[in-house]
């Protein structure tokens, strides 16, 4: 069971690159393709770049409930990313209602995971009691990471809040 498993992680990965030499060439149909195998196999890349061109909409016809359950699966198999994206769908109800209590619990793991931008997202909910009760301490803290993991706006944001003597 352990080898058969290994050769299909094994294979979901090669579909994933092979996907990516593809859209390279500029054969976005077969990328898409290999990606949507990779997703079938459990890939949380495969799935992710399938969310996003579903999301934006250039490589194939946008289509937003398709990119979110795409950037859900992405989520589900631990891709820190595929959480922010899919985090982003209950925060702005791109496909769904809005659900600031759900977007937030998906921010704080994803900045926990190393995401700038969940960190980022997760500051504005606290800041602005999104979900969770304001507390000006913790959005701090939260734009603090953000800057440390490389997003501008959290080092301005912490910096502002500082400014005021937010501890």
């Amino acid at each position: 069971m352990g080898i058969s498993l290994l050769l299909s992680l094994n294979l979901s990965a090669n579909l994933v690159e092979e996907g990516v030499e593809e859209a390279n060439r500029g054969n976005n149909a077969k990328a898409m393709e290999l990606f949507t195998k990779a997703c079938e196999n459990d890939n949380r890349l495969g799935c992710y770049y399938i969310a996003q061109a579903y999301f934006v909409g250039t490589v194939v016809q946008k289509d937003t409930a398709k990119a979110f359950q795409n950037f859900e699966k992405a989520c589900k198999l631990d891709l820190t990313d595929g959480c922010v994206s899919y985090a982003k769908d209950f925060y702005y109800g791109y496909t769904q209602e809005k659900d600031y209590s759900k977007s937030i619990k998906l921010f704080e793991q994803s900045c926990i995971d190393g995401s700038s931008e969940g960190c980022y997202f997760a500051a504005i909910s606290y800041e602005l009691g999104q979900g969770i009760e304001v507390n000006k301490s913790t959005a701090k803290k939260y734009f603090f990471k953000s800057c440390e993991y490389g997003k501008e706006k959290g080092c301005e944001y912490y910096k502002q809040l500082d400014k005021i003597g937010v501890k």
